[in-house]
């Protein structure tokens, strides 16, 4: 509950700003401290994760054409989904 108010109230802050920027970074790191908090492992994965959903969302933003597009969009599904089966699955954290 002190996360939801502290969230909320940023985001109340950067509404009269016009920029969200300081609610999105203060849920993430409170999501990132809740992770943490479980299995340390993990957060590397997940913040690896992170890294390149920015960036093929990035990569999405800046290209012009539909076929760039689509496939930034395609690699980011499959590294995020190989990710997801390769840590799941392979039995590589028990």
């Amino acid at each position: 509950p002190i996360v939801l108010l502290a969230h909320y109230l940023l985001y109340l802050y950067s509404k009269s700003n016009r920029s969200h920027s300081i609610a999105n970074i203060f849920i993430f790191g409170a999501s990132i401290l809740f992770y943490t908090w479980g299995e340390y492992l993990h957060v590397l994965i997940l913040l690896f994760s992170t890294l390149c959903n920015f960036f093929f969302a990035r990569f999405i933003d800046s290209s012009n054409s539909i076929g760039k597009r689509k496939f930034f969009l395609t690699a980011g599904v499959f590294v995020t989904i190989f990710l997801l089966m390769y840590f799941k699955y392979c039995g590589v954290f028990f």
